[in-house]
């Protein structure tokens, strides 16, 4: 059976696209809980899925790095 008989290029670029659609997806949910997380809860702190994004690090041209807490309010 040959490999090619049953699949195509059509076929692989949408399963490209459905795997870099659920990768953005994902990004943009750690990304958008930077701001106003942990919720508050009085079971615990709520995060869900997918966790929240780490510190966000950035480096000045003086090679000084600036870390930004990702939990500020």
């Amino acid at each position: 059976m040959n490999f090619s008989q049953n699949f195509d290029f059509a076929q692989l670029v949408l399963y490209a696209f459905w795997i870099f659609f659920f990768a953005l997806v994902v990004y943009l949910r750690r990304e958008d809980k930077r701001e106003g997380y942990p919720l508050q809860s009085d079971h615990g702190p709520v995060n869900g899925w997918p966790s929240p994004a780490g510190e966000k690090q950035f480096i000045a041209r003086s090679s000084v790095e600036i870390k930004e807490d990702s939990h500020h309010v």
